[in-house]
C-alpha cells in the first residue's frame, strides 16, 4: 500500500456509505479490476447493480495492469472491442 495507506483505509471505511444510483446508469459499462489494487467486492457490487455491465478481472494486477502485466495485450484488445461496439 505504500504511502497511500491512510487514504486507502479511509476509502474502505467510506465505501459502504456511498449511495450511488448504479441501477440508474443505463449505458454499457466495462469494469476493469486489478485484484491487487482494491478489494474485488467493490467491482462485484458494481457488476451486480449496473444493468449493462461486464468485467475484466486481472489477477494479481495493480492500477496499470491493463498496460503492464503479462497478457495486457488481451486486456487492451477487449477494452478496444468494448469501446468499438455500440
Amino acid at each position: 500500500m505504500g504511502d497511500r495507506g491512510a487514504g486507502f483505509e479511509n476509502d474502505l471505511k467510506q465505501f459502504p456509505n456511498i449511495d450511488l444510483d448504479l441501477p440508474g446508469i443505463e449505458t454499457r459499462t466495462l469494469l476493469v479490476h486489478a485484484t491487487a489494487d482494491v478489494p474485488f467486492e467493490h467491482s462485484e457490487n458494481a457488476l451486480a447493480h449496473l444493468p449493462r455491465a461486464d468485467i475484466i478481472r486481472i489477477e494479481d494486477g495493480t492500477h496499470l495492469s491493463a498496460w503492464t502485466n503479462p497478457g495486457s495485450e488481451a486486456v487492451q484488445a477487449r477494452i478496444a472491442d468494448f469501446v468499438a461496439t455500440p
